[in-house]
């Protein structure tokens, strides 16, 4: 029982790194191509929330790691 919900629980962290890496890379690509422009902190807004989720996959990981 324990050993399908560390296989669920490592999908969904792999999903969420998948995501938190495209939005680092999207932000960054957002405030390189926006230089000069007023809109070019929408891309380091995209890069806090990248990282902000990035921390909170390897938490979640660590706690499965704790758990199996």
């Amino acid at each position: 029982m324990v050993e399908m919900l560390v296989l669920i629980l490592y999908g969904i962290v792999g999903f969420f790194g998948a995501v938190s890496l495209s939005l680092m890379l999207g932000g960054y690509g957002m405030y390189v191509a926006r230089t000069g422009l007023e809109d070019r902190a929408d891309g380091v807004h995209l890069m806090e929330w990248g990282v902000t989720i990035l921390f909170v996959v390897m938490l979640v990981s660590l706690g499965i790691r704790f758990l199996s």
